[in-house]
């Protein structure tokens, strides 16, 4: 792991959810540096005493520990950057400094659902350009993590198995929205873009133009998903798709419907919680690495009474890479390290878990294989999404990825 000084300052926004507890409970432990963390929600906070659930009491885990500073945030069509960016702000006095790392977990991940919304409605959620204008406004210097989808592929299985470099070809509304807002980052993060948004905040920050165009340019990285499984959630015990396959396998007379034909890449979410953590560390140390020598040319060119800014605009670096659009915007497919259908899972649950296959009153299958086509829920979904993770692993994970099995007696 990169090694971090000084206390980093992290943000999650939509820290409530599945993944986001998961994340905000890793970030709380011991991860090599020391973490100040906060979230926020989108109508209630999280519960300062985790909810027990027979999933919950039936595993090893620990209790979480207390919960950080928490703050209400709403990305919908009134949401505006002043008030995210009040938010924002509330989380950097919180926190006692600029925030390093914003984690933006918050979404509309239901395919079906996204399908109904309107085209704003979606948008103000899934692509919220609030959310974007208030980091570019209050806090630029923070590394901006999105977790986007393996939906934005095609899921044509000729094509498998999907990694960075292949094409995107959203099916669904849901993935198109997620493929928008990558787009959004990677356009805010290019060279002209970012020297214009930091001059801008000029009046709020009382920064020289000197010192904007200074200012390490701004960073972002949208990691591809893969569906999550894991243990039930810490604080509020909710679970994902295998904490529903296990609740209908362990129902004794409910044969239940299961894809034969749609593959993914599940991931394991302590794994994923490795993966922010490591991209966190490498990030902050090299945005810290840099840090004194830019307070040093600012202060060289404040003395200068430079006031055209020609002469930090070809020194903008991004922390260690080329300083190109490209190495300031980031993608990382995270997937597990073998796809399964969800027959497959639930034929893997159910031997890990030691459950019965059949009925006990009519000894039928309760795992009844199903096509994806023979089910019309209103949208398209991709069938094969295969990832190739080996970037993320090489560069963020550094280990094999654990394996679902590993870790059915979590759910």
């Amino acid at each position: 792991m990169a090694a971090v000084t000084g206390a980093v300052r992290v943000l999650l926004v939509g820290g409530s959810g599945y993944v986001g507890q998961h994340l905000l409970r890793r970030l709380q432990g011991d991860v090599g540096y020391p973490v100040v963390v906060a979230y926020t929600y989108n109508t209630e906070p999280l519960p300062a005493a985790p909810v027990t659930t027979t999933a919950t009491a039936t595993t090893a885990a620990a209790a979480p520990p207390p919960l950080p500073p928490s703050f209400a945030l709403h990305l919908g069509e009134t949401a505006t950057a002043d008030a995210v960016g009040d938010v924002f702000r509330d989380v950097q006095r919180a926190l006692g400094g600029d925030l390093d790392v914003i984690v933006h977990l918050a979404a509309n991940s239901s395919p079906a659902g996204c399908s109904k919304l309107s085209q704003p409605a979606l948008d103000a959620v899934n692509t919220p350009t609030a959310l974007v204008d208030a980091w570019q406004a209050v806090c630029p210097a923070a590394l901006f993590v999105f977790f986007s989808s393996e939906q934005v592929y095609s899921g044509e299985a000729s094509a498998t198995p999907w990694n960075e470099d292949s094409p995107t070809t959203p099916p669904n509304a849901y993935a198109r929205s997620k493929l928008a807002m990558e787009t959004l980052l990677r356009e805010r993060t290019t060279t002209a873009t970012t020297t214009t948004a930091m001059a801008a905040t000029q009046t709020s920050s009382q920064l020289t133009e000197c010192e904007t165009c200074c200012i390490s340019p701004q960073r972002a990285v949208a990691l591809r998903m893969a569906n999550c499984v894991g243990p039930p959630a810490p604080w509020t015990g909710s679970g994902k798709f295998a904490q529903w396959l296990l609740g209908k396998l362990q129902q004794d007379d409910a044969p239940f419907d299961c894809f034969e034909d749609e593959r993914r890449s599940f991931v394991v979410v302590s794994d994923v919680c490795d993966v922010v953590v490591e991209l966190i560390a490498q990030d902050v140390q090299q945005q810290r690495q840099q840090q004194r020598p830019q307070q040093q040319q600012r202060q060289q060119l404040q003395d200068q009474q430079c006031l055209d800014c020609s002469a930090c605009n070809t020194s903008n670096g991004d922390g260690g890479n080329d300083g190109s659009d490209e190495s300031r915007f980031r993608t990382f497919c995270v997937g597990g390290p073998r796809a399964l259908t969800r027959v497959e899972l639930a034929l893997m649950v159910a031997k890990q878990r030691n459950l019965p296959l059949q009925t006990s009153s009519s000894g039928q299958e309760k795992v009844r294989p199903v096509q994806r086509a023979s089910l019309h829920w209103g949208y398209t979904s991709p069938l094969d999404l295969t990832l190739d993770s080996t970037r993320a692993q090489s560069c963020l994970l550094k280990r094999p990825w654990t394996q679902v099995s590993d870790v059915i007696g979590q759910f």
